[in-house]
This record gives structure tokens, sequence and C-alpha cells, in this order.
């Protein structure tokens, strides 16, 4: 009997989104963790009808969480941890953040408490 191999991951929702466009490249970018973990891809969490949707919930991994920050370090040299939780949509606590932040070995911190600055080394 042959090992069963993990397919790759997935869109969750078939042909919803145009190949190539604005909210694709944000399935890619910024998958929701829940999916993620199944092998799928989505930004969308499934609602009822009913419900009226007030605020997008999103809520990533640990990978998705670096992807983001790697993307903001691109045109941003430093930033604080305000801007990492306003990156991340609030979606992790304060102390989640600073375990991401020590853990990315590509980050310098300066300072101590809520005025720390974060230095990329990422060309």
């Amino acid at each position: 009997m042959s090992e069963a191999k993990p397919v790759p991951t997935q869109l969750f929702y078939k042909n919803l989104y145009r190949i190539g466009g604005q909210k694709m490249a944000e399935v890619l970018d910024k998958p929701l963790w829940y999916f993620k973990k199944w092998g799928y891809l989505a930004t969308d969490i499934p609602i009822l009808k009913e419900t009226p949707l007030q605020h997008r919930a999103y809520q990533y991994d640990l990978t998705s969480r670096g992807f983001i920050l790697q993307k903001y370090c691109q045109s941003h040299r430093s930033f604080q941890m305000k801007d990492y939780l306003n990156l991340t949509e609030h979606s992790i606590s304060r102390q989640q953040a600073l375990k991401d932040l020590q853990n990315f070995s590509w980050l310098r911190k300066k300072g101590k408490g809520k005025g720390s600055v974060y230095y990329s080394l990422l060309k």
C-alpha cells in the first residue's frame, strides 16, 4: 500500500476570484488560518445569509503574519508594535505580537516598552 501524499493548498471557494485579480492576491497573501490548516485558501468567512456582516474578522497563522510584515517592511524601514497590530487588524493579542516579533530573525529591536522601534534587516 502506498503512502498518501498531501495535496497542495487549493482554493476553498471555486471560481469566486478572477485569476490575477486583487482579491486573488489577497487570498494568496493573507489566507485565514482555519481554512489554511485544512489545506484551503480563503479570506471570506462563510456566514449565514440572515446575519449582517458588521466587521470582517481576520485570523492569520504565524507564516501569514510574517509574510504580511515582510511586505510592509519593503516600503517601511522601521515600525512600532502598534503598526504590526494594525497590519494584522488586531486579530492577535499584544503578547502574541511580542512573541512574533522576537521570533522573526530579520528584525532588530531598539528601545524598551511601548516606544520600542523594530528595524528590518531585509533589503
